[in-house]
């Protein structure tokens, strides 16, 4: 296998939070130990994250998934900067109808 730099997980709530309640991300860097943290903005959560790639670098990419909004009960595509885990997620994308959780990705460079 090929050894990796980076990795990222979800982060769960924890109790009194409802079902599948993950409420943000973190990165970690395995070579230095060092984590950072993004947390779901206005009270949403959400599933686990699915790494794009973008560019070069390892963490060079976008971590999306889907969330649900408790203010309006919508889901969202929400995106985050994989390489800067910025407090303020890239985009926040509603969409058209409700997407159920439990829904899978998986982005494959097109030469594999």
């Amino acid at each position: 296998g090929k050894q990796n730099r980076y990795t990222w997980a979800a982060v769960f709530a924890g109790p009194g939070m409802p079902f599948h309640s993950i409420s943000g991300c973190v990165k970690y860097d395995l070579k230095t130990g060092q984590h950072i943290r993004h947390d779901f903005l206005g009270g949403r959560w959400g599933g686990e994250s699915v790494f794009a790639p973008v560019g070069d670098g390892e963490d060079s990419g976008f971590l999306l998934t889907y969330t649900y909004n408790p203010q309006d009960k919508s889901t969202e595509l929400y995106i985050v900067d994989a390489k800067t885990m910025d407090p303020n997620p890239v985009a926040i994308l509603r969409t058209p109808q409700r997407v159920p959780f439990g829904f899978h990705g998986l982005w494959v460079p097109r030469e594999d």
